[in-house]
C-alpha cells in the first residue's frame, strides 16, 4: 500500500514469517531521497549475483526487510519530524 503527503511517500510493509508472525511499518520516504536510493538499487542489483535470479531477490529483500524492520519505527518517525521541522525554519527564513 502507498499513500502520498507533503514531500514524502509512504508505504506500508508486511512480512510474515514462516511462524505466522508479522511484522508491519509504514516506511516514509522523502522525495528528496529517491535519488539516492534509486542509484542504491541500481547498484546492487545488476552488478551482483541477484540480477538475473527472481528468486534470489525476494528472498534478499525478505531478509533484508526483517532486518531493518526489527528496529523500531519510532526512530523513523523522530527523523522524519525533524526533517520537516528544519524545512518549515528554512522556508520561513527566506
Amino acid at each position: 500500500m502507498a499513500a502520498k503527503g507533503e514531500g514524502f511517500d509512504a508505504r506500508r510493509i508486511t512480512v510474515t514469517r514462516p511462524d505466522g508472525e508479522e511484522t508491519h511499518r509504514m516506511v516514509w520516504v522523502e522525495r528528496e531521497s529517491e535519488g539516492k536510493i534509486e542509484a542504491l538499487v541500481e547498484q546492487i542489483l545488476p552488478n551482483s549475483i541477484l540480477r538475473d535470479n527472481p528468486q534470489l531477490q525476494q528472498a534478499f529483500v525478505a531478509k533484508l526487510t526483517e532486518r531493518v524492520l526489527g528496529a523500531t519505527s519510532l526512530e523513523n518517525i523522530a527523523q522524519m519530524q525533524k526533517t520537516r521541522h528544519n524545512r518549515k525554519n528554512e522556508q520561513q527564513t527566506r
